[in-house]
């Protein structure tokens, strides 16, 4: 951290880890219903979708199709701040 002048200040972070958990669900309620093709077209694309570290499930009927996920994240970060003292 640095002071820039009596009222600013600036905080530098170069690198740091994270981490952490998430679960959620993602559903969407199709109007009009979906048929057996669009059904079938739907769960593919779904199934389809990468999220590292992730666990899904993917539900899809001809009134509702929903992702339900679980799992855990981590990564790197940086990033500048800029702060006001008052």
């Amino acid at each position: 951290q640095w002071a820039l002048s009596k009222h600013i200040c600036l905080d530098w972070w170069i690198l740091g880890p994270h981490f952490g958990v998430s679960s959620g669900d993602l559903t969407g309620i199709p109007d009009p219903a979906l048929t057996e093709l669009e059904q079938i077209e739907l769960r593919n694309k779904m199934e389809d979708v990468d999220i590292p570290m992730i666990d899904k499930k993917v539900e899809v009927s001809s009134n509702r199709a929903a992702m339900i996920f679980d799992g855990s994240w981590a990564g790197l970060r940086a990033g500048i701040s800029i702060g006001f003292k008052f």
